[in-house]
């Protein structure tokens, strides 16, 4: 259902902007900031300290909203407002601009994959560990010698786990699998429920913590919070083709902006809240995946959460992997739509990305390394690209309208120069950073 079925009953008339289509783009929004990479959020406060840490919290959601408005102030000047990310990339830089575009999201939808394969291997790690009777170092009464068993290991863990979700992803429709994102949000409140509890029974503490830290360490924490705020830009577009004109005659773009706001403030207070309650009760110990800080053994409650937010991540990998393999099929086969090729693609996306998480250490490593390519490129690459060169194309002169627009239709004011030079200082400092960021993630990943 739309936002214009839940506010004409079907589409009698074309609805304006409700409290209620308000409410639902918000939580929508804040949705897609509240993944996996919440489970970080801790082990990057301890990394950052607990002062630095809220700044740069507030520094990512500012650079995740300039994103946004950027993204629906080109598509409002762009007048398309059915595009996706590959038609505004054409239209702003031709093919570069739609390559650049589908690459990223591809990327950014596989290292998701390989993000959750390890959230689910590492979650599920420590109760099969209680199963068998060996502790986190591998000393235990249950294997020869101590040993982990070789079916711990994350090769053949996290390749039994791909094979029980491939099928799913060979739909071209999983629309029916939407409720997989609900039901996975609820699980996730869920295990941080949990830890609330623990805490509260712990006496959280924050005496004697350090106030910042500068070191690789705190700039791997950089890309984790990447990875946690790149979601936002995406669902601009959506979002944006759904939401109806609001009743106080503003754009579109400006009513999106606006509910931006309060689904990233609302992300960020809960994304603060989680780490320093966690950094709090678990100090030097808190782990990569802070939901393996919780005792499983001998708690029934905690153990049944661990495993439903497990299944929960584990069934959302189709919904991520859908969207890369549409654009492939679309853009790089022309269409084809058989079931040699979906297997094709999903087997090559879905075997690489198990692979990759085989090789990744932990789930923080795997956050850094998607955070410092794909998730960075569209919190500061994209957004400022597209909207620098489609304001080039738009307004050559300065005049308010060009042979690019349509008969009756007139562009927007132009941006103001402010928003043009923030722009590129944006740009620059995004194209700077990224080889800064994968240097550290490679480096933290061979020490």
């Amino acid at each position: 259902m739309t936002y214009s079925d839940v506010e004409a009953g079907g589409g009698a008339k074309a609805p304006h902007l409700s409290w209620r289509i308000w409410l639902l783009t918000a939580v929508g929004l804040f949705k897609s900031l509240m993944g996996t990479g919440l489970l970080s959020m801790p082990k990057a406060m301890h990394d950052t300290g607990v002062l630095l840490f809220p700044v740069l919290l507030m520094s990512f959601s500012a650079l995740a909203q300039i994103g946004c408005v950027l993204i629906t102030r080109t598509i409002e000047m762009v007048g398309d407002a059915d595009t996706d990310p590959g038609r505004l990339g054409a239209f702003a830089c031709g093919a570069f601009g739609k390559w650049l575009a589908i690459g990223a999201s591809v990327l950014d939808s596989w290292g998701a994959a390989v993000a959750f394969l390890r959230t689910v291997y590492d979650t599920a790690l420590p109760m099969l560990e209680d199963a068998a009777g060996v502790d986190e170092h591998g000393n235990g009464n249950a294997t020869d010698g101590g040993e982990v068993p070789s079916w711990m290991k994350p090769t053949p863990v996290i390749c039994a786990l791909t094979l029980a979700v491939f099928p799913m992803t060979l739909f071209t429709q999983i629309k029916f699998l939407d409720w997989v994102n609900s039901l996975g949000s609820v699980s996730l409140f869920a295990c941080l429920l949990a830890l609330f509890v623990h805490a509260a029974g712990h006496h959280p503490s924050l005496h004697g913590v350090p106030a910042a830290r500068v070191n690789d360490d705190a700039l791997l924490a950089l890309s984790v919070l990447s990875f946690t705020y790149d979601g936002l830009q995406l669902t601009c577009f959506p979002f944006y083709r759904d939401l109806p004109p609001p009743k106080d005659g503003q754009s579109r773009s400006g009513a999106l902006a606006r509910i931006c706001v309060a689904a990233n403030l609302m992300g960020a207070l809960f994304n603060f809240v989680i780490a320093i309650v966690a950094f709090a009760t678990f100090r030097d110990g808190i782990k990569d995946n802070v939901l393996n800080n919780l005792p499983s053994a001998g708690s029934p409650l905690i153990a049944t959460v661990k495993v439903s937010f497990a299944v929960c991540v584990l069934l959302t990998i189709p919904v991520t992997v859908f969207e890369a393999v549409h654009l492939i099929r679309e853009h790089v086969l022309g269409g084809k739509n058989t079931l040699v090729w979906n297997l094709v693609v999903s087997g090559i996306m879905m075997g690489s990305a198990a692979l990759a998480a085989s090789l990744v250490p932990n789930i923080y490593q795997a956050f850094a390394y998607v955070g410092a390519t794909s998730s960075l490129c569209w919190t500061v690459i994209i957004p400022p690209l597209f909207f620098i060169k489609s304001v080039e194309k738009l307004y050559p002169s300065g005049e308010e309208g060009t042979a690019l627009v349509e008969p009756g239709r007139t562009l927007p004011p132009k941006p103001s120069k402010c928003a043009i030079y923030g722009s590129w200082v944006m740009l620059i400092l995004g194209a700077l950073s990224i080889p800064l960021f994968v240097y550290i993630a490679a480096k933290k990943a061979s020490s």
